[in-house]
Parts: C-alpha cells; sequence; structure tokens
C-alpha cells in the first residue's frame, strides 16, 4: 500500500511522533513517503492509498501554513471535480494527530485540530481510521513555565519514549488488516 506521512512540526514535537510512524508502516511492507510541510510543498493527496497527517496545536488549530495549505488543496481539489455533494467515500483513509500541551483547555485543543485536519480528507471521500492527540512540551525556554501549570500537569520532556512506543503500536494496529 502506498502510505503519505505528512506533517507540520515547528518545535519538534509533532516531527518525533512522524519519525516513529514512517518506520513502522515501511516495516511492514509498506511503500512509505514522509514529507515535512514547508512552505512551497506541494503534495497530492489521492495519488496515495493511506495518509498520516500530523501537527502541533497553535491556538486549538493546525500550524498556520499547513492550514492555509489545506485549505488551498481543497479549493483544487473541488475545482478538479473530486469534491462532490454528499462526499461519498473512497478506497483511501487517513489518521490525523496531533501534538498538543493542553495547558488552557486540556484535551479539548487536540481534538478541535485534528478534526479540522480531517475537513480536507472528509470531504475528499476518506474515510478516518483514527485521530490521535499526542502531549508534548514546551520546548522554547521562556515557556518551560507551562510544562507544570497547566491542565495537563507536568509535561516536561513529551512526547517521552512511552509515548512513542505508544505511537508504534497504533500505526501496527491500524495498518494490520492491510497487510
Amino acid at each position: 500500500m502506498k502510505i503519505l506521512n505528512f506533517y507540520a512540526s515547528v518545535g519538534g514535537n509533532t516531527e518525533r511522533v512522524a519519525q516513529r510512524i514512517g518506520p513502522v508502516a515501511a516495516d511492514l511492507g509498506h511503500e512509505v513517503e514522509t514529507i515535512a510541510f514547508k512552505q512551497g510543498t506541494e503534495v497530492d493527496f489521492l495519488a496515495y492509498d493511506f495518509v498520516f497527517i500530523g501537527s502541533g496545536v497553535y491556538g486549538g488549530l493546525p500550524q498556520g501554513d499547513l492550514l492555509a495549505y489545506l485549505r488551498s488543496c481543497m479549493k483544487s481539489y473541488k475545482k478538479a471535480g473530486h469534491i462532490k455533494p454528499g462526499c461519498p467515500r473512497i478506497s483511501k483513509t487517513v489518521v490525523t494527530y496531533c501534538t498538543y500541551s493542553g495547558n488552557y483547555t486540556g484535551d479539548a485543543e487536540a481534538i478541535t485540530t485534528n478534526r479540522v485536519l480531517y475537513t480536507l480528507f472528509d470531504r475528499l471521500g476518506f474515510y478516518q481510521a483514527a485521530s490521535w492527540q499526542v502531549i508534548g512540551a514546551y520546548l522554547p525556554e521562556n515557556m518551560q513555565q507551562m510544562n507544570v501549570n497547566g491542565r495537563l500537569g507536568d509535561i516536561r520532556n513529551r512526547p517521552n519514549e512511552n509515548d512513542l512506543k505508544e505511537i508504534e503500536e497504533k500505526v501496527k494496529g491500524i495498518l494490520k488488516p492491510h497487510e
């Protein structure tokens, strides 16, 4: 199966998750392309059977440039006739994931972000196999207090090895039926 592992990472937390997804999928025998989004990136999501898409959470939304890119893709796919009324399902699957600190509203920040990430894929007709929220610490020195004063308690050094191993197991579980 042809898999896209597509992500936007500013501080590195989402990249750490993405770096665990790609090798696990490849070890299961899938053809995997991992792309770190940056301005100017062009991807045809419909060229893949399965997409993992991830972002950090910024104000309850995906990373700004990624969000703008997904909106642009939506317009292009609609113009090309790929987005149809009723959004009929096609034989493609997506997993959305995000890294978040949840210091203000906890898990709600992540749930909203994953829902926004799924919007394009839902309109294209992809099935959503999962939506993962991964706790990630603030990395900038001037924001370290946020790692211990938020709704999720002490999130220093997250995602940690246990978080990343959990992602590996989730990837295996999601992709096992596709071997």
